[in-house]
């Protein structure tokens, strides 16, 4: 599949700093957003927005998209600044850092698309993407959520979770405590997005640790003081961008 995306027609080029981004159109009917050169940029799956979490080892194989030189003024819709932790000055999409694959040498290389299944090209489309449509999951209404942090945990108190109803950034890494007691289970998928905390059909006795990395709906509950339907003893994790 990386071998059909080919970048052909260049519609635009935006000047910005010493820098630009180029939106160039697939031949395939794929737009992807480049630099100036047509060198591919990526984003990754981990970033939260407008922070970066390729550091170190990752930065030497992800390039950052760097501002060389300050003018924010002309940047076009859509694409954004932001500071890493060394002070660089980052190029986003969307409020998604922006990166070069190292291994893609040439225009037109996407050598980096789908590595590991966290780094993509950037589509771009006149449509805006519909948001995801909220679900009651275990009982639990937009009013019931509460903000978590990037290291979050759920507890057990008595026969309840706690908090029972999780809202959490994308990328954040969740802990949810289970034990002999309180064996604990996903439930099945919710929007057609899978439950990537937890497996149905496999009770884990044993607290479980995910970073979450799908926006949607997550609900999971004790496998002896609830059910899969959110019944009794259950929880539910709202994943946002």
């Amino acid at each position: 599949m990386k071998n059909q995306i080919l970048l052909a027609l260049t519609l635009g080029l935006f000047n910005f700093a010493s820098q630009a981004a180029v939106i160039s159109k697939n031949e395939v009917s794929l737009e992807i957003l480049t630099d100036s050169r047509s060198m591919t940029l990526y984003v990754f799956d981990l970033d939260l927005p407008l922070e970066s979490k390729c550091e170190a080892n990752c930065a030497r194989d992800w390039i950052p998209f760097l501002v060389t030189e300050r003018n924010e003024e002309a940047l076009p819709e859509g694409l954004s600044t932001f500071s890493r932790s060394n002070g660089d000055v980052q190029y986003a999409f969307q409020q998604k850092p922006l990166y070069f694959y190292r291994h893609d040498l040439k225009a037109g290389d996407v050598l980096g698309s789908e590595v590991n299944g966290l780094w993509h090209v950037v589509p771009l489309s006149a449509e805006t993407p519909a948001p995801i449509p909220f679900v009651e999951v275990a009982g639990c209404k937009e009013s019931d959520y509460v903000d978590g942090t990037l290291d979050a945990s759920v507890g057990t108190t008595g026969a309840s979770y706690t908090p029972r109803c999780l809202r959490l950034k994308i990328g954040s890494n969740l802990n949810i405590a289970a034990s002999n007691s309180h064996p604990l289970q996903g439930m099945s998928a919710i929007n057609g997005v899978e439950n990537p905390f937890f497996k149905m059909g496999n009770s884990h006795n044993t607290p479980q640790s995910r970073t979450l990395n799908t926006v949607g709906f997550f609900g999971y509950f004790c496998t002896r003081h609830g059910d899969a339907s959110g019944n009794g003893m259950a929880g539910a994790i709202q994943v946002v961008e």
